[in-house]
């Protein structure tokens, strides 16, 4: 099966903001964006997290415990660290060691509605930044 997407003609003129063009197009519903995940996390620790007294740890987690109720209690890190916050993110990926198998949230797959469950990525360099 093909699906062409016309929307790209008008990303590679960069017009791709101007709504009037599509018919029934919202920008809000029919777009999806990719980010350079590590600028954007450099971003958030600069422009957020170190402002609001952030402390950003890069190790590995040996446990998680839990609160009676379940939710995340601590983390013990392999630097033998026990780590409490009010905040986790879990950044493991697929491994999904909060998340799913800590607080066993199922993983939500949406490939039966996506028409695209794949991307090549690579940097390229704008036509006309300012359009």
């Amino acid at each position: 099966m093909s699906i062409v997407f016309f929307q790209m003609a008008l990303v590679n003129e960069n017009k791709i903001t101007d709504q009037n063009i599509i018919p029934n197009w919202n920008i809000q519903r029919d777009v999806a964006y990719h980010f350079d995940a590590t600028k954007f996390s450099h971003w958030l620790k600069e422009k957020y997290f170190k402002k609001m007294g952030g402390r950003i740890l890069v190790e590995n987690i040996v446990k998680v415990n839990q609160n009676e109720d379940g939710s995340i209690k601590s983390l013990l890190l392999d630097t033998t660290n026990e780590v409490n916050a009010d905040l986790y993110i879990d950044c493991t990926g697929f491994k999904s060691l909060l998340l799913g198998k800590t607080l066993k949230e199922p993983f939500e797959s949406y490939e039966n509605i996506l028409p695209n469950n794949s991307a090549w990525c690579t940097k390229k360099p704008y036509k006309n930044r300012k359009n």
